[in-house]
């Protein structure tokens, strides 16, 4: 990898193997080393973003924190301020463990009512009322694939539905059909040079097949060709992965590992013609509340037609 290049040796290995390093050369100016002038506002306007840690094990987990506007504030464009006060963090939450042993720190910030998203990764440092992130990558992400939902986010404490956290490692009944209901799912990956790297996945619900009580698979659509969250995959397979359920205010966290699945029959076209597929196999799962009363309308589209 040349020093001028903004990929590593796993993304410019998928891009050569897909056949888009023309691609990935053409949109690899979108990635920069500071916040762009232009999304700070956005940023500002937020009320939720998806984290990317690792634990000491390796193993990765996304997580999910809301705030009101405001929460997300950028300090010039080389740092951000999270305001989670420590009163609010939960602990059952891997998150927060995970940055006193590894501070860096991906994230997304994801508008889904307008499907604009943007990510940002860097290094972490928490203080009792928020955490520190000082900026090292920052790219948008198309509109593609965003299921467009209106979410009204109330701060008001969110009780545990179960004393206990619910937790395993195979995949009950109950569970695997909110998997098959989903639209949306969060993707935790990582480089052990670049760090922690938070994206999104979606489509129509059935996106998610359940293979089996141990394993996942998402298609791998068409995109822009930098293969950011596929490249990770390829040096480190080690991902996290959450699904929430906006409608009846609660999460699914996994940690698992990914194997990027090459050349698949694919007779429906679920993939939109790439024949890739990502396949999990779940290490552990975690179920508990989201950490927000949230009100919820979906619009449903086709994944293909992000104008839908």
């Amino acid at each position: 990898m040349s020093i001028q290049s903004p990929f590593h040796e796993g993304e410019l290995e998928i891009q050569e193997r897909a056949g888009q390093q023309a691609d990935a050369e053409s949109n690899s100016a979108m990635i920069a080393d500071k916040l762009y002038a232009g999304a700070l506002n956005f940023i500002r306007q937020q009320q939720m973003a998806i984290l990317s840690t690792r634990d000491t094990d390796g193993h990765r987990w996304a997580s999910v924190v809301f705030g009101p506007k405001g929460f997300l504030e950028p300090d010039g464009r080389e740092s951000l301020h999270i305001a989670v006060p420590a009163a609010e963090r939960n602990a059952r939450d891997p998150l927060w463990q995970n940055l006193q042993s590894d501070p860096r720190l991906g994230l997304l910030v994801i508008e889904l009512a307008n499907r604009r998203r943007l990510r940002i990764n860097g290094d972490a440092r928490i203080t009792h009322g928020e955490i520190l992130l000082n900026v090292t990558e920052s790219f948008p992400n198309c509109p593609k694939y965003i299921t467009k939902r209106e979410l009204e986010v109330e701060l008001a404490e969110v009780p545990e539905a179960k004393p206990k956290l619910s937790e395993g490692t195979d995949l009950p009944a109950g569970l695997q059909k909110m998997l098959e209901n989903a639209d949306v799912l969060f993707l935790a990956t990582g480089n052990a040079q670049r760090g922690n790297d938070a994206s999104h996945r979606g489509g129509s619900p059935g996106f998610i097949e359940v293979v089996n009580k141990n394993t996942l698979r998402i298609p791998d659509y068409p995109g822009n060709g930098l293969f950011n969250s596929l490249g990770n995959v390829a040096g480190d397979p080690q991902v996290g992965l959450l699904i929430p359920d906006f409608e009846h205010g609660r999460q699914l966290q996994f940690t698992a590992s990914a194997e990027i699945l090459w050349d698949q029959p694919d007779p429906q076209g679920k993939t939109g013609g790439t024949n890739r597929f990502v396949e999990f196999t779940i290490i552990r799962w975690l179920e508990r509340p989201l950490p927000a009363r949230l009100k919820s309308s979906a619009v449903s589209y086709s994944p293909y037609n992000p104008a839908s």
